[in-house]
């Protein structure tokens, strides 16, 4: 079964939780090291969040690529989601890269 998945980045992600109202069964949140988590994960009792930096800052001395830990949590959550019904939201700061790589993992679980 394929999931019913949203790929988008915060500022969308923002705009659809409080404002238009979106529920989502599932979410996995990706930011970078130094962000905060997001308030609309509160509400979701199933989300994934974590932290590493995106492709564009390993120009700069202090970029965190994912860890081994990352990726196994990314697949574990991926294999829960698989197999239940629900909406799921993968966002990171601009829904281009992070978001779409870790959607790409969920499909292919």
């Amino acid at each position: 079964m394929l999931p019913n998945i949203y790929i988008m980045g915060f500022g969308e992600a923002i705009t659809a939780f409080e404002r238009k109202g979106l529920r989502a069964t599932y979410i996995c949140s990706i930011g970078s090291v130094e962000d905060k988590t997001p308030p609309f994960l509160c509400g979701t009792p199933d989300h994934l969040r974590l932290r590493f930096d995106d492709i564009e800052a390993y120009k700069v001395m202090w970029y965190q690529g994912p860890g081994k830990e990352d990726i196994v949590q990314l697949h574990e959550w991926c294999e829960r989601v698989k197999r239940a019904p629900g909406t799921t939201v993968i966002h990171c700061a601009q829904g281009i890269s992070r978001s779409t790589a870790s959607a790409l993992i969920l499909l292919q679980t």
